[in-house]
């Protein structure tokens, strides 16, 4: 497999860290992978190419200059014919969204890092507006989404109105900590800090910014020292309110304390970690940052806010200690609970780093990408689905205003206005059947026929319980040149319409329903497929969904063949054919 993932710079931070940790070891597997970075500055190469990666230096003179970054990242992707290309942040997503009509081979996945909206929320009409264009490219161009953690995934599913958004962490190299972990002269290398011999000292990685919450641990040791308890904290990073930070510090008093210090290189910076006797993030927002991974990987006891994914990852009083974010107090006693009991922090290092070798090495994450790259690949490459998505972006402004105006017009759910025709699992559906070219096709829960109207089928039935829905989705389909026959019907109380079909879809909404009643209607439904007669349905976990079902527990003991034929890892949504084998 190929890969060419993109990122904004090769700068010292949490995501460009997690490249330099897995692509590595995607590589020992037997993976070619390479980078793009779109402007500098670039120290995070350095450590890619000794690895055998390559990075392609776009060196755009600003973070909005498309008229040098487009083609200069689609004359990469045009030598490179990679199989995958993988954005992370902000600006690589919106270039690779934009490179997408001139390089439309690969399939496009891009990876959400923080809780951005969250920290800096659409305000202004700039920032109104940005939201939208990410949002709209997110769905419209884009084959798949991931994030490093549940509480991202929710977020971006929340603002950017997406679904099925898959969660893969960041990983961390046990191997290259290895030399960190086993060396000793700790002393030393706190000494040159302005840290005694005798004082507790506290490392605080992460840039000065809002989110960070340095100004609530600020509070934290001042309150700390009004107990005659005084660590010694060293603060490591960059960023825009360090003089802020600066004159917080001096406003309580805490010069001879807190020492902030520049970004380090990342060697260092652990060699630093693993010196310390506790590691503190203080933060208000996090996705999961890399830096928690590391300090648990050296087995260094850790003191932080219950956000994001931090508070996935760590294991309150087992990994790690979980205290409300934005609450000084409390993080002043968890700290005060590490300096005052050495057993407590060898407990919590030692069980922080078996969690690490247990789900977060690069060897377990790479495992999970390259299974997420083998089902998007098989689940969206076909060039018929890529026809299909090609065709609903140069009309979905249009569709979407028409969509609007029915769903006013006729008092329906404005969960009609977005279209499905976009989402891999239906595409999946559509080009299974157009492959199959079924003479007659029924759809239950037809909605405004999105499947429907994009299939050649001579005959095609839809079906929906809501008869407004049915009556603007007469009026949407014959707008579209579609003939679909249109009929109110609500399957598990009227039954199974009495048709003729060679292919029955059931999709999207069988889990509003009991697995009981689910079961007994779709064994109707089979009941009426001749031999080599399909239908085709869905299965979803639960939660998030209200019930879920069971594929082969509602076919058992029928004469068919089940096989699926999309699977969403990020939803856990199914499609599956039956087909019927025998009488």
């Amino acid at each position: 497999m190929n890969a060419l993932h993109v990122i904004e710079s090769l700068g010292r931070g949490g995501a460009e860290q997690a490249l330099v940790n897995l692509l590595p070891t995607l590589a020992r597997r037997g993976h070619r992978c390479e980078v793009a970075a779109l402007w500098g500055p670039y120290p995070l190469a350095e450590p890619l190419e000794r690895a055998g990666i390559v990075v392609h230096r776009l060196d755009l003179v600003h973070r909005w200059s498309l008229w040098q970054g487009v083609p200069r990242l689609a004359a990469v992707c045009r030598r490179g014919r990679y199989d995958v290309v993988h954005a992370h942040l902000f600006f690589s997503g919106l270039y690779t969204s934009l490179i997408r009509p001139v390089a439309p081979r690969f399939r496009l996945v891009v990876t959400f890092h923080n809780l951005g909206y969250d920290s800096y929320p659409a305000t202004t009409a700039w920032r109104k507006v940005r939201r939208q264009l990410d949002g709209w490219l997110m769905r419209h161009a884009v084959d798949g989404w991931t994030a490093v953690s549940e509480a991202t995934a929710r977020h971006h599913e929340r603002h950017l109105k997406l679904s099925g958004v898959t969660v893969i962490p960041v990983a961390v190299d046990l191997g290259a900590l290895r030399p960190v972990l086993t060396a000793d002269g700790a002393p030393n290398r706190l000494a040159a800090y302005g840290v005694g011999w005798e004082e507790f000292a506290l490392l605080v990685p992460g840039r000065f910014v809002l989110e960070k919450g340095h100004r609530f641990l600020l509070r934290a040791l001042e309150l700390l020292r009004e107990q005659n308890l005084k660590p010694k904290v060293l603060c490591f990073g960059d960023g825009p309110l360090r003089s802020d930070v600066e004159a917080e510090r001096a406003k309580r008093g805490l010069e001879d304390q807190v020492v902030l210090h520049r970004s380090l290189p990342n060697a260092e910076l652990l060699a630093l970690v693993r010196s310390a006797h506790a590691v503190v993030m203080p933060s208000t927002n996090e996705g999961l940052p890399i830096s928690a991974l590391e300090a648990m990987a050296l087995e260094r006891p850790l003191v932080a806010t219950r956000v994001g994914g931090l508070q996935t990852l760590i294991e309150d009083d087992v990994s790690g200690l979980l205290v409300p974010p934005a609450d000084p107090e409390a993080l002043a006693a968890g700290i005060a609970r590490l300096m005052a009991d050495p057993a407590l922090r060898e407990r919590l290092g030692r069980a922080a780093r078996q969690r690490i070798e247990t789900e977060f090495s690069t060897e377990a994450v790479a495992a999970r990408w390259e299974a997420y790259y083998e089902t998007l690949l098989a689940n969206s490459g076909s060039p018929r689905a890529r026809r299909a998505r090609l065709a609903y972006l140069a009309a979905e402004i249009p569709r979407r205003l028409v969509r609007v105006s029915l769903c006013r017009f006729y008092d329906v759910s404005r969960w009609h206005v977005a279209s499905d025709a976009n989402k891999p699992y239906v595409l999946d559906v559509i080009a299974y059947l157009e492959a199959r070219r079924p003479p007659r096709v029924v759809e239950i829960g037809c909605g405004f026929c999105d499947i429907l109207s994009h299939l050649h089928a001579p005959v095609r039935f839809g079906y929906d319980a809501n008869a407004n829905v049915i009556r603007a989705a007469r009026l949407y389909t014959r707008l579209k040149g579609a003939r679909v026959a249109l009929r109110q019907l609500d399957l598990l109380r009227d039954g199974v319409p009495d048709v003729a079909a060679d292919a029955w879809i059931l999709v999207n909404w069988l889990h509003e329903f009991e697995p009981e009643r689910v079961t007994q209607r779709v064994r109707q439904v089979f009941a009426r497929l001749e031999r080599g007669a399909v239908m085709l349905f869905d299965t979803v976990p639960s939660p998030p969904y209200r019930y879920a079902h069971d594929a082969r527990a509602i076919t058992e003991g029928l004469p068919c063949r089940l096989e699926a034929i999309s699977h969403e890892p990020g939803s856990g949504r199914t499609v599956w054919v039956v087909e019927r084998t025998g009488p």
